[in-house]
Order: C-alpha cells, then sequence, then structure tokens
C-alpha cells in the first residue's frame, strides 16, 4: 500500500512539471439553469496517449466528472488542469460546476480559453455582461445561445420571469448596450437598480433586488434555519415545513448560489447553515 501511494505521489508530481502534449481537440459549452447554478463542459479528442486538458475557469474540486468513449473515470486534476490517459483518438466529456462569486445577488466567475465557446442561457437569468469577442447568438428551445471566443467575465443575476434578449447584430462587440439589456430583460426593478449603481447609491436598489430574487419559500426556509439557531439538516427542514424533497434541494441550491446559505456534505446527510438572513 505504502509503494502505491509513493508511486501514485511520484506519478502525480511528474505531470505537475512535465510538459504534456497539446494535442486535442475541444468545444466548451456553459449552461446556467434556471436556478442561477452554471455548468461547464468541454467535449472534444484527444491525440496522444497523455494529454493535460486546462480547465477554463476554477472548479469546485468535487464536481469534477470525466469520461472518456462513453466511460465514466476518475479524474486527475492538476494546476486546474485534468489529466487524460488513453488511446489516440479517444473522446472524452469533462463536465463541473465553476467556483463563483456571489455578491448582492450578483453571481460572477471567469472563464478564459483559446477555443470556441457556447453559453447557454435559461429563462430567469439575466446576464449583466457579455462577451467581447461574440461569433454567433441563436434560440433553441427558448433558450438563449451565444458563441463567443476568449476570456469572458461572466456576470448575471436570477430574476423569475425574466429573460436575457440576443445581441443585436450592429451591436454585436459593444458592451455599451448592457444597460438597455438589462432594462428590458429585468423590468423596473432592475433598471432602477443600475441607474442608481452607475450613480455610485446602491444599497436600497441592490436590497430591492434580492428582496425579488427570493419567493416566499426561500424566506420560509432561511426563517426556520433562523429559528433554529442558524443550522439545520435537509431532512429536518423537509420535516418541518412539509416541502417535497426536490423542491426543497431547489430552493436550497438557489440560496446557496445567491450566498443566503452554505451547504455541507456529512456522511449522506447535508447540513444547511445560514450566512445571511434576507431581512440583513
Amino acid at each position: 500500500i505504502y509503494i502505491t501511494t509513493i508511486m501514485f505521489s511520484i506519478f502525480i508530481l511528474s505531470l505537475m512539471y512535465t510538459n504534456v502534449s497539446k494535442g486535442y481537440s475541444i468545444q466548451g459549452s456553459i449552461y446556467i439553469s434556471s436556478e442561477g447554478v452554471p455548468k461547464i463542459v468541454l467535449n472534444g479528442t484527444v491525440e496522444g496517449t497523455l494529454e493535460k486538458i486546462p480547465l477554463p475557469a476554477d472548479p469546485l474540486p468535487a464536481s469534477v466528472a470525466l469520461y472518456i468513449d462513453g466511460e465514466l473515470i476518475a479524474p486527475i486534476v492538476v494546476n486546474r488542469s485534468v489529466v487524460i490517459t488513453s488511446n489516440p483518438g479517444s473522446r472524452f466529456s469533462i463536465s463541473y460546476i465553476p467556483s463563483t462569486n456571489v455578491e448582492s445577488g450578483i453571481i460572477s466567475f471567469i472563464y478564459q480559453s483559446d477555443y470556441d465557446t457556447e453559453i447557454y442561457i435559461d429563462r430567469n437569468i439575466v446576464l449583466l455582461s457579455l462577451p467581447a469577442n461574440i461569433l454567433d447568438s441563436k434560440y433553441e428551445d427558448n433558450t438563449l445561445v451565444i458563441k463567443f471566443n476568449g476570456k469572458y467575465n461572466i456576470r448575471y443575476t436570477v430574476k423569475e420571469g425574466a429573460a436575457t434578449p440576443p445581441p443585436p447584430e450592429t451591436d454585436r462587440f459593444y458592451t455599451d448596450i448592457l444597460p438597455v439589456l438589462v432594462v428590458i430583460a429585468g423590468g423596473g426593478a432592475l433598471a432602477a437598480f443600475f441607474i442608481v449603481r452607475m450613480r455610485g447609491r446602491r444599497s436600497k436598489a441592490e436590497e430591492y433586488v434580492v428582496e425579488e430574487l427570493i419567493d416566499e419559500t426561500d424566506k420560509l426556509i432561511m426563517d426556520t434555519l433562523k429559528e433554529h439557531g442558524g443550522e439545520l439538516y435537509q431532512s429536518e427542514i423537509m420535516r418541518i415545513l412539509g416541502i417535497p424533497k426536490t423542491t426543497l434541494w431547489r430552493h436550497l441550491r438557489r440560496l446557496e448560489v445567491l450566498g443566503f446559505i452554505t451547504i455541507k456534505k456529512e456522511y449522506k446527510k447535508n447540513r444547511v447553515i445560514l450566512k445571511r438572513h434576507y431581512s440583513e
């Protein structure tokens, strides 16, 4: 066992300091669900037996999944790259949830690659920034798809019933159209928010927008956590409130993305910790 552990450690270290070939092709995809949870998927083909695929955004380590020729493989993540050992010509698929920053209801993360990527934006999502290099945009089953290349500081918010309109053809490469997009997509609340923000007075507008992002069930969950010392297991919340498991999980994930709670995995249970109450 000790010899195996040492050999594996040497293998990992060698990957960190050895140049691995760059014989691969990739197509990137970003999916932002209606609850605001992002997911990155990289599909491609390797040309060599040992390839190191760089990840375009910082990952949540436990979320990384790797498939090679349709078979689930335990991923080796080194220096924000996934190492693939396979036969030349093998197809791979890497999926993971990126690490995001959440502030005042705005979710953001930086995506950077040298290959084309498509971002799929569900309804309820309002993009607050556009890629600098947009290649194409279209609708697929009521989902906006924007194809771009290069670095993209992705910033968005969740607004029930809202949708991001496609970039205008004539102004595709200009980000100064964003206030117009936000007014159209978000309605009066988000418009007021950005007008106030541009003037440097944003606290009351942010509070109003955050109120718009959460519903009564979200508030009830946070009230219950506060009444019980700020922490409960998911099963306890389900028992106290009588909310179905799937519905409760959807609300918990949205509250986590918005920065109201933290979900910690403890063996087979999820501990839900209140970070801040909506009244704050």
